[in-house]
C-alpha cells in the first residue's frame, strides 16, 4: 500500500517538473476553474465567508468542503504550492484505499497491488491532483466509502460509509447519485432458495434500520448546505451545477454520449475497461453466496455515465467537463472491476500451475496490463504542462494586465471569472452565470431560442449593468464581427494570443471597451 502511494506521489512530482520546464514555475493550474476554487477559498480564509467578490455570499461553489480545505492553504506563506500538496496528498491516499478495496473483493495481494498501481499511474488522476480541482478529494472519500460500504453491507450494520458518501456530495454534486445507489445496494439483497435443488437466486429485503440510519446521516450532513443554496439563489443545488446542465433534458441517454464517457476511461485504463465486463460477471456469480460482495462499484460505474447523458439537451453532446473530468471519479471502480475480470487469467497462471515459469508469465501479464496506462501517463505530463501554460498565457495574463492598466473601479463582463478575479481587483459580471445566476434567467426568457437572439439578450443585460469592458474569447460568441454587429462601437484595447491552445475556449482573448464605458478609448486604456 505504501509503495503504491509513493509511486503516485513520485508521478505527481514528475508532472510538476514538466510544468517548471514549460512555464518556469510550479504554481500554475491547468484550468481557469481552479482559480474559482481559490478565490472562494481565499475569501473564506480572510473572513469573508462564501463570497466571490465583496461581502455577498453566493452558492457558486460545487465543492464547499474542498473550498474549506483549500482555505487552510492561505494560512501558510506559499498558498498555491500548498494547494498542490493537498491534491497530491488526497491522490496518494486513494491508492491504499484501492488496495484495501481489491482485497475486500478477494483479490490476491499481487492483483490488489496491480490495481493500486494502475490507479497511481492514471494520468487523469495525476492531472487532477495538481489542478487545485476537487476531484482528488472526491475520489479519496468515495473509494474509502466503497471499502466501508462493503463491510457494513455484509455485517448489516454501520453508517460510516454514508458519512463519507455524504461528505463527497459536498465535493461534487454527482455524489448524490453515489449516495442514492449505496442506499439501493443496502436495501436490496440476494439469497438462494435452500429448498430449490438448482439453488435459484431471489431478492431479499435489506435491513430497514440500516437504511434509516443512512437517511439520517445523509440528512444531517447535506441539509445545511442545501438550505444555504436555497436561500442564496433559490435552488438547493449550487449555481455551477445549474450552469453546466441543460435547461431541458432528453431524459434518455444517447449512445454516442455513453461512448464518449467510455472513451475517456479507455484512454487512461484500456485493459481495465476491456476486462470490466468479466469483472461484473464475477460479481453476479457470487450473488447469494458467502462470497457475495457489494454491487455498488458496478452500479456507480454504469450509473454515472447514464445520469450525465440524460442531462444533455436534446440533440447536443453531453457535458463531461474539461478533458472528461466529470467521469474521473469512476477510475477506482473501473480498476476494481477490471482486476476482478483479470483474476481468472491470473489464477490460471499462478494458482493452478505454481512455479517460476508461470510466475514469470503472470509478471509479463502485469506488464502488458500496466504498459498502456504508463504510456498514457507519460503523454499526460506534457498535456498537463501545456494546459497550465495555456491558462497562464490567457486568463492569468489578462488578470495581471487588467490590474496594472485599467482603473480598479472599471466593471468587467468576463467569460472566465477564475484567474481574472484572483489577480484583478475590478468588480466582475459573470457572463456564464456562476457568480451572477440572474444572467441565465435573462438569457432564457423569450420564445426566440436562436443563438443570436440569446446573445442579444445577454449583451442587453451587460449594457444595463454598465460593464465598462468585456473580457472574452470571441470564438465562443460567433466571432468578433458578430459581436461588433450586435453591439456597434466596441473597441478592442488588448489582445492576448494563446499559442498551442488545448484548454481555453479560444485561441485569442480580448479586452474590449464597450460603447457606454466610463473608461473607453479616450482613457489610459487606449493603445495599451
Amino acid at each position: 500500500m505504501v509503495a503504491a502511494a509513493l509511486i503516485a506521489a513520485v508521478v505527481c512530482l514528475w508532472y510538476a517538473t514538466h510544468e517548471v520546464r514549460l512555464t518556469g514555475a510550479v504554481t500554475g493550474f491547468p484550468l481557469d476553474d481552479s482559480y474559482i476554487h481559490l478565490q472562494f477559498a481565499r475569501n473564506l480564509a480572510f473572513g469573508r465567508g462564501l463570497s466571490y467578490q465583496g461581502a455577498r455570499w453566493i452558492g457558486g461553489s460545487t465543492a464547499p468542503l474542498w473550498t474549506g480545505l483549500l482555505s487552510l492553504a492561505f494560512l501558510v506563506p506559499a498558498p498555491l504550492f500548498a494547494v498542490k500538496l493537498l491534491g497530491v496528498a488526497a491522490f496518494a491516499g486513494t491508492t491504499p484505499a484501492m488496495f484495501v478495496l481489491a482485497r475486500r473483493y478477494d483479490l490476491a495481494p499481487g492483483l490488489a497491488f496491480l490495481g493500486a498501481l494502475l490507479l497511481g499511474l492514471c494520468d487523469a488522476l495525476v492531472w487532477s491532483a495538481l489542478s487545485a480541482m476537487e476531484v482528488p478529494l472526491f475520489v479519496l472519500l468515495s473509494t474509502w466509502g466503497l471499502v466501508l460500504h462493503d463491510r457494513e453491507r455484509r455485517e448489516r450494520r454501520g453508517a460510516a460509509s454514508t458519512l463519507l458518501f455524504a461528505a463527497a456530495c459536498l465535493v461534487r454534486p454527482e455524489g448524490l447519485l453515489l449516495l442514492a445507489l449505496s442506499g439501493l445496494d443496502r436495501g436490496v439483497r440476494f439469497g438462494r432458495d435452500p429448498h430449490d435443488s438448482n439453488g435459484s437466486l431471489g431478492l431479499r429485503r435489506g435491513e430497514a434500520s440500516s437504511l434509516v440510519a443512512v437517511v439520517m446521516v445523509a440528512a444531517v450532513v447535506l441539509l445545511p448546505t442545501a438550505v444555504f443554496h436555497l436561500f442564496a439563489h433559490g435552488s438547493p443545488l449550487p449555481t455551477t451545477f445549474l450552469v453546466k446542465t441543460a435547461a431541458s433534458h432528453s431524459w434518455w441517454p444517447a449512445l454516442r454520449d455513453l461512448f464518449r464517457a467510455a472513451e475517456v476511461l479507455f484512454r487512461s485504463q484500456p485493459w481495465a475497461l476491456l476486462f470490466a465486463g468479466a469483472g461484473l460477471v464475477s460479481l453476479l456469480e457470487r450473488l447469494g453466496t458467502e462470497r457475495e460482495r457489494s454491487l455498488l462499484p458496478a452500479l456507480w460505474l454504469v450509473g454515472l455515465p447514464l445520469a450525465l447523458a440524460t442531462m444533455a439537451a436534446p440533440g447536443t453532446a453531453v457535458n463531461l467537463g474539461n478533458f472528461g473530468r466529470y467521469v474521473f471519479p469512476l477510475f477506482p471502480s473501473l480498476v476494481l472491476l477490471g482486476t476482478l475480470g483479470l483474476a481468472r487469467i491470473w489464477v490460471a497462471l499462478v494458482g493452478a500451475r505454481p512455479g517460476p515459469r508461470w510466475r514469470t508469465a503472470a509478471a509479463l501479464l502485469a506488464v502488458v496490463v500496466v504498459l498502456p496506462t504508463a504510456r498514457a501517463m507519460v503523454a499526460g505530463a506534457g498535456r498537463y504542462a501545456l494546459s497550465v501554460a495555456n491558462v497562464a498565457a490567457s486568463d492569468v495574463a489578462a488578470g495581471r494586465w487588467i490590474a496594472s492598466h485599467l482603473p480598479a473601479e472599471a466593471r468587467l463582463a468576463v467569460q472566465d471569472i477564475g484567474a481574472i478575479a484572483y489577480y484583478a481587483p475590478n468588480p466582475l459580471l459573470d457572463l456564464v452565470g456562476i457568480v451572477n445566476p440572474e444572467i441565465r434567467r435573462v438569457v432564457e426568457v423569450g420564445e426566440d431560442r436562436a443563438p443570436l437572439a440569446r446573445l442579444g439578450r445577454l449583451f442587453g443585460f451587460v449594457e444595463r449593468a454598465g460593464a465598462d469592458f468585456l473580457v472574452l474569447f470571441p470564438e465562443s460568441y460567433g466571432g468578433l464581427r458578430t459581436l461588433e454587429d450586435l453591439v456597434p462601437g466596441l473597441v478592442v484595447v488588448h489582445r492576448i494570443e494563446v499559442p498551442q491552445n488545448i484548454t481555453m475556449a479560444g485561441s485569442e482573448l480580448l479586452v474590449i471597451a464597450t460603447p457606454w464605458s466610463r473608461f473607453g478609448p479616450g482613457s489610459s486604456a487606449q493603445g495599451q
